[in-house]
């Protein structure tokens, strides 16, 4: 059996839609490649409202399967042809980066209105990618459980479960200097002196 994807994560995405993919689902994506070239597709379920990810192997298997089950039924060459276009002609094409970054297809992401957090939620031999927004407000059970789970461990143990694309920026020191060494106080001005020096008056 092929490597299977396993494990759900948030991502942050890029005003462009690029995203990161966590390291089990890069590692995943890079062994069922078997090439360095790693590719997937991406197909909008409208029906769910999430993008389904996949590789040509599965869809290479599908397409197999769709062929057998349309002889198997009798159907016509109007009804394969059908069935032919909703597998493949939806699908677009996604190069994924060695450190992992894709970028969305646009009018998949402009339709299921990804901003800037998605959950991945792997399916086996694909994985899904959902709005995080959406899911809080119209999610199913199952997986407005999980994106609460994942933000919710985000918030007790101050770790981040979210990927970020966006470049690092160099923190700005505070201002002022901070000088080394124990804190010095300042003296009040000595009265100055009216009587004789060592006993001495002066002419």
């Amino acid at each position: 059996m092929d490597e299977l994807f396993i494990g759900s994560a948030i991502c942050k995405v890029s005003r462009r839609g690029d995203l990161m993919l966590p390291t089990p689902f890069r590692k995943t994506a890079r062994v069922r490649s078997a090439t360095p070239e790693v590719r997937l597709f991406a197909d909008l379920d409208a029906e769910a409202g999430c993008l389904r990810l996949f590789d040509r192997a599965w869809l290479n298997r599908a397409y197999v399967e769709e062929e057998a089950a349309a002889a198997a039924a009798a159907l016509d060459c109007t009804a394969r042809d059908a069935g032919r276009r909703r597998l493949l002609a939806f699908a677009a094409q996604i190069d994924v980066q060695p450190n992992g970054q894709l970028t969305l297809p646009p009018i998949a992401r402009a339709r299921l209105r990804i901003r800037d957090r998605a959950l991945l939620v792997a399916t086996g031999d694909q994985f899904e990618i959902w709005d995080v927004d959406y899911l809080l407000e119209w999610g199913t059970d199952d997986l407005t459980r999980l994106v609460n789970l994942h933000l919710n461990t985000t918030q007790s143990n101050g770790v981040t479960h979210e990927t970020d694309v966006s470049p690092a920026r160099p923190q700005r020191r505070a201002p002022g200097r901070a000088e080394p060494g124990l804190p010095v106080q300042p003296l009040p001005p000595l009265p100055l002196r009216h009587d004789p020096v060592g006993g001495v008056r002066l002419q």
